[in-house]
């Protein structure tokens, strides 16, 4: 049949990076020494395995899952850094949450242009 087409690509990922470093960073100074073990024990496998965005963020959530799960009050996010042309360094943070703040009512004013849902449908923040 003249009317289908196969069309293929080929894509060329660059360089595969190993992750060489891996950091444990507490900037709100909440978690114990065994706490910063437990967690170095989760992100363990990430050690000399080559980069994948899907087990990082497995990782990652496992990391939160122990968090919540010893009512530790934080989140956790990382980043990563290019050591060199082939290693990279991770670090995971971790942060208190901030309280949360409760807003009974928001008011908007002065608007004539945008209908009011446009405006609280960009709105971060729920009432």
């Amino acid at each position: 049949d003249d009317s289908n087409v196969d069309i293929v690509f080929t894509i060329n990922s660059g360089n595969e990076f190993v992750v060489k470093k891996l950091d444990i960073e507490d900037t709100s100074s909440i978690l114990s020494g065994g706490n910063i073990s437990s967690i170095k024990k989760i992100v363990q496998p990430l050690q000399n395995r080559v980069y994948n965005l899907d087990f990082l963020n497995k990782i990652q959530n496992k990391v939160s899952r122990y968090i919540d799960k010893n009512n530790l009050n934080a989140n956790v996010a990382y980043s990563i850094e290019q050591l060199d042309a082939e290693n990279l360094a991770v670090s995971f943070k971790i942060n208190e949450n901030i309280k949360k703040t409760y807003i009974r009512n928001i008011i908007i004013k002065g608007n004539n242009l945008t209908e009011e849902k446009v405006l609280r449908n960009n709105i971060d923040f729920a009432e």
